[in-house]
């Protein structure tokens, strides 16, 4: 809270305190209210995704969405997690052995997915609110993070088929509780992301930005790093030659 504090007011000296300060108690409303507008912006990617591919039918949607976030349990913990998870990919395919499983996931396209470039417009929109001079020119890493995990929450919602949230408000909330362990892999992802690589997911993102309105509400029928190998882990992409998003600066 401090550092955000320095960042934003070079020339007000002022020391955040955690209690009984009601800087700090501003600074942690609005840090809420930031992972709040992602969590929203996830589920209205997710619905708009399902919507733009054609998918109506529970009976289609439900094995989709298995494939895209393979389940492991309905809120994350600290459970054992898939070797890949397709919704983190632009392009995922999986490879089926002789006996009809799955033998290994081709993947291209690391955070590039369109749920993902969607929530993540949402950065790239609150970013141009800020005067250029007090943008940070460093990577977004948490952003590209919290997209991530507010997509998969949202297609969780979809397991059954159909859009179910979680009657108890507290057990639906976007918080660490929940999505910390999940949070922290994917962070793990995003911290190897190369320059060519962040060209390219911010280049995905650009033509979703003030696409969707602030705050919009999905209808009533849509209503300590581990470096352990998984999906969340290994989402990473090997830099080729083509598509560097070299156009695009950031």
């Amino acid at each position: 809270m401090q550092e955000l504090w320095n960042i934003t007011f070079t020339d007000i000296e002022y020391a955040v305190q955690k209690t009984n300060d009601p800087v700090y108690s501003l600074l942690l409303q609005r840090a809420y209210r930031y992972r709040c507008d992602f969590a929203k912006r996830g589920e209205t990617a997710v619905a708009a995704y399902l919507d733009s591919i054609g998918l109506n039918d529970p009976d289609e949607i439900a094995p989709y969405i298995n494939f895209l976030v393979p389940s492991v349990s309905g809120i994350r913990g600290g459970e054992e997690t898939a070797k890949c998870y397709p919704f983190m990919w632009q392009e995922a395919t999986n490879i089926m052995n002789e006996d009809g499983g799955v033998e290994r996931t081709e993947t291209r396209g690391a955070f590039r997915s369109r749920p993902i470039s969607d929530t993540l417009a949402l950065y790239l929109e609150i970013r141009e609110c800020i005067p250029p001079a007090l943008r940070q020119p460093d990577h977004p890493r948490g952003a590209l993070v919290l997209a991530t995990v507010s997509v998969e929450r949202a297609l969780r919602m979809y397991s059954t088929g159909t859009y179910v949230k979680h009657k108890d408000r507290f057990e639906s909330t976007f918080s660490r509780k929940h999505w910390g362990v999940t949070t922290e892999e994917v962070m793990i992802s995003v911290k190897k992301t190369t320059s060519r690589g962040w060209k390219k997911i911010i280049k995905a993102a650009i033509p979703y930005i003030k696409t969707r309105k602030p705050h919009h509400s999905i209808p009533a029928a849509l209503e300590e790093e581990r470096e352990e190998a998984n999906g969340y882990t290994r989402c990473v992409d090997v830099d080729s030659g083509s598509d560097s998003g070299s156009d695009v600066i950031f």
